[in-house]
């Protein structure tokens, strides 16, 4: 946390100057904010003052070290007022920077939440489109069924037509000259 809040301050503090311990003596603490002894690494409100009482009081050992002309030429960069004790400014300049992070970490949480809408809607959209295009790929398939039930029964009817139509052909009439001999003969032999 002490380097941490010394970068926000643009300080260059070597981390043994930071008060408790370096970072061997820190490492058997555990991985990260919230990480219970379960494992789960929620964070309830009581753990999260904790660690900015714990920044402030880093923060007020940090800014203690440097003089009170290095912590108003520090207020004078963060646009604060640079007057007052050197309690007064060291107060000022927490408070700023706290303040600072409070409102980074909201416009980080509204930035996630609108991007955890945006792919949610995106996602919305996707199964709106995989429905639509489900529902138009039934509707082709039973239009081609209904128009292929339509062509069968239109070629059915058609057999039909067909086999009623072939229906034996009288024969047809000799041709004229055949009959007028077929009606000599049958005259001569009537004359006989």
């Amino acid at each position: 946390v002490c380097g941490r809040f010394a970068t926000a301050l643009g300080l260059d503090i070597p981390e043994a100057d930071c008060g408790e311990g370096t970072s061997a003596d820190r490492e058997g603490e555990e991985d990260g904010p919230g990480a219970g002894a379960d494992g789960e690494g929620e964070e309830d409100g009581a753990a999260l003052e904790d660690q900015e009482a714990e920044a402030d009081s880093i923060g007020f050992l940090i800014l203690n070290s440097l003089t009170r002309e290095e912590i108003r030429e520090k207020c004078k960069e963060s646009g604060l007022f640079q007057q007052g004790t050197k309690a007064d400014l060291i107060d000022r300049l927490l408070t700023h920077e706290l303040t600072s992070a409070r409102k980074k970490a909201e416009e980080a949480e509204r930035r996630a939440a609108d991007l955890r809408a945006e792919m949610a809607e995106k996602e919305m959209r996707n199964q709106a489109d995989q429905l639509e295009q489900s529902i138009s790929l039934t509707m082709q398939a039973r239009l081609m069924a209904r128009e292929r039930q339509r062509r069968e029964a239109l070629e059915r009817q058609l057999e039909e037509v067909k086999a009623k139509s072939e229906v034996k052909p009288e024969q047809p009439p000799p041709p004229q000259h055949l009959q007028h001999q077929q009606q000599q003969q049958q005259q001569q032999q009537q004359q006989q």
